[in-house]
């Protein structure tokens, strides 16, 4: 009962709950605009941004959305891929600067879509008892597509069951944790630790569609940077360094295709029940690019 008082104690700051997302970000031009477009529409307050040296554009699109006061803006230089570090920095702002009543830490290529309203409308039924909810991961199959779109407009097929794209195993679920000022976030986003956080609990009512691989220019671009930064660091054990050693041998193209699926191979695969249509994000985000939720407004 005591660690409910103070976890109670400590979150109920003010009436009304607000929502931070945290963002660690490097070159995804290609579909940041679209995340922070769909969050800020479906229940996110506000966005804490680091840009970890993107050179593709990514840069500009968030310096807008921080003119625009929804989003703080951090940059980081450096190439040593200190993921947890930094996310945890992030996640630990969100509280103690923008007084995030729950924290999302979350990735470019990630989207949290609540099944039933917003995800305000979730958030608010969880207990105060509750520090932190587990949320199911979906990967959006990459496919030969036009790229007349953005990446989650176009990639409308999703895995029945997401498994590692080398090593085979289930991907891990995304936490959704309440605003905590000793927050230490693990690498990859999928554990955290606090004090003032003892209970957990799996959510249905919100998953993540993942769009890890989207177009061969992205995937080698990600591959680049991420392996990149593991190989300094002498981290081992993600598919990344299995697709950084097939970048340095010049076979990474012949990777990504095959994984790409044909329209015959999609037809067969929804057959078998491997993957499944799923239009939610894409009809949400195609209304979003013809202006028919609300416009970003600079100050």
């Amino acid at each position: 009962m005591k660690n409910i008082n103070i976890i109670s104690s400590l979150f109920k700051k003010r009436s009304g709950l607000r929502i931070v997302m945290t963002l660690l970000i490097r070159d995804e031009a290609d579909i940041i605009r679209d995340n922070i477009e769909f969050h800020l529409n479906h229940g996110v307050d506000f966005i804490v941004a680091m840009d970890n040296h993107s050179v593709d554009g990514t840069t500009d699109i968030l310096r807008e959305y921080e003119k625009a006061g929804k989003l703080q803006y951090i940059y980081e230089p450096s190439d040593d891929y200190l993921q947890d570090v930094w996310v945890t920095n992030l996640a630990r702002q969100a509280f103690s600067r923008h007084q995030a009543d729950w924290v999302i830490n979350g990735d470019a290529d990630e989207f949290f879509i609540s099944q039933n309203g917003t995800l305000k409308d979730v958030l608010k039924t969880i207990s105060p008892a509750i520090g932190m909810i587990t949320v199911k991961r979906h990967d959006m199959v990459p496919m030969a597509r036009p790229e007349a779109e953005s990446p989650p407009v176009e990639m409308i097929y999703r895995k029945q069951f997401s498994n590692e794209w080398v090593l085979g195993n289930p991907i891990v679920d995304k936490i959704i944790h309440r605003g905590t000022p000793d927050i230490q976030i693990a690498r990859g986003g999928h554990a955290v630790a606090s004090k003032f956080i003892k209970q957990q609990v799996p959510c249905s009512d919100i998953i993540t569609f993942h769009y890890p691989i989207r177009s061969v220019e992205q995937f080698t671009k990600k591959v680049r940077n991420v392996g990149s930064g593991r190989r300094k660091n002498n981290l081992t054990g993600s598919r990344y360094d299995y697709w950084y050693s097939s970048l340095l041998d010049e076979s990474l193209g012949d990777v990504y295709l095959s994984y790409q699926l044909d329209d015959q191979q999609i037809k067969d695969k929804i057959s078998s029940g491997d993957i499944i249509e799923d239009r939610r994000l894409a009809v949400i985000l195609a209304r979003l690019h013809t202006g028919n939720a609300s416009k970003i407004k600079h100050s």
